[in-house]
């Protein structure tokens, strides 16, 4: 023993609580551990972490976790005002609503890009609003044709929807 103590507790007058120790542990009447902190790290145990803040939470570095949950009835929001939201994976990025729509908007574009593989759009109706619309005069124009099998393919200038080539198989 160095005669120093190993960990000390002080609750001070003005409502302040001091702990100095190597590690320190918070347990619930089940002893079941709840908190611990100690010089590196931080760990909270609980089911729902709750953070009442009406100003939003600001992390600095990186969140990870397997799963993020909105309060029930209240959407899920990610937001950057000024700056951009980076969703990224090493493998499938999923976006599912099981009751609902899903809306993308943008200011400017909005790409969709495959480096390999396919886009699909998969619906009985698809629509394409606000289009400019042509007067049939002028110098003939491509064609967007669609196959029997939902894939789609231009036709050459002046030519009809007719797939050579094996286009629609």
């Amino acid at each position: 023993m160095t005669g120093h103590p190993a960990s000390i507790f002080a609750l001070g007058p003005d409502g302040k609580v001091t702990a100095t120790c190597e590690r320190f542990e918070i347990y619930d009447n089940n002893n079941k551990q709840l908190f611990f902190a100690d010089k590196d790290e931080i760990g909270l145990k609980l089911e729902n972490l709750r953070i009442l803040d009406d100003g939003g939470s600001v992390f600095e570095g990186a969140i990870q976790t397997a799963f993020i949950r909105p309060e029930t009835d209240t959407p899920l929001r990610l937001e950057s005002p000024t700056r951009t939201v980076l969703v990224e994976a090493g493998q499938d990025i999923e976006m599912l609503s099981s009751a609902g729509e899903i809306h993308l908007q943008s200011l400017l574009d909005v790409n969709i890009v495959s480096k390999q593989g396919e886009i699909r759009l998969d619906s009985s109706n698809i629509y394409m609003n606000g289009m400019i619309k042509s007067s049939g005069r002028g110098n003939p124009h491509n064609q967007l044709c669609v196959c029997t099998n939902g894939r789609l393919f231009m036709a050459a200038q002046g030519a009809d929807c007719r797939a050579d080539r094996n286009i629609c198989e």
